[in-house]
């Protein structure tokens, strides 16, 4: 028997054969993908996830940059009034919607942006933490307005 050294000795069992060749047909998809059309895609369902959270009377926006500034497609936000591990898991469990919630590894900036949010919208009832909706190639425009509807009967 052979030990291996360095980080490789903690590798126990068989590699991930599966994962790397699906990972390897991932890429080729995307490499042989329209980039323009992915990145139009995703900007037009970000507008809409946007504006729709922008409706929202309960539902504020967390950003790190001004409204303007460009994005990729994930959105960071927090219902005034809700706790945001209730609200995503209610948005699991009764809309099948799934998004994150807590201070996301990042718990600075985090706890910074849900600061600058109470200051900018004057709101003292903002949670100590939130919840964030990112959004995939497989996204489409009706999953979007689930998620809207889903906040705006929670909120």
């Amino acid at each position: 028997m052979t030990w291996a050294t360095g980080p490789a000795r903690h590798e126990g069992g068989t590699p991930n054969l599966l994962g790397a060749v699906a990972l390897a047909a991932v890429c080729a998809a995307l490499g042989a993908a329209d980039q323009a059309a992915l990145a139009a895609h995703e900007q037009t369902l970000l507008t809409r996830l946007r504006t729709g959270i922008a409706a929202l009377p309960h539902v504020v926006e967390l950003r790190t940059f001004g409204p303007d500034a460009p994005r990729v497609g994930i959105v960071s936000f927090v219902v005034a009034g809700r706790d945001s591990t209730e609200v995503a898991t209610r948005l699991a469990a009764e809309h099948h919607i799934g998004v994150r919630d807590g201070l996301f590894c990042a718990h600075p900036l985090a706890r910074r942006l849900l600061s600058e949010a109470a200051r900018r919208t004057g709101r003292r009832d903002l949670p100590p933490t939130a919840l964030r909706a990112s959004l995939g190639l497989g996204s489409t425009a009706a999953q979007v307005d689930r998620l809207l509807a889903a906040l705006a009967e929670l909120a």
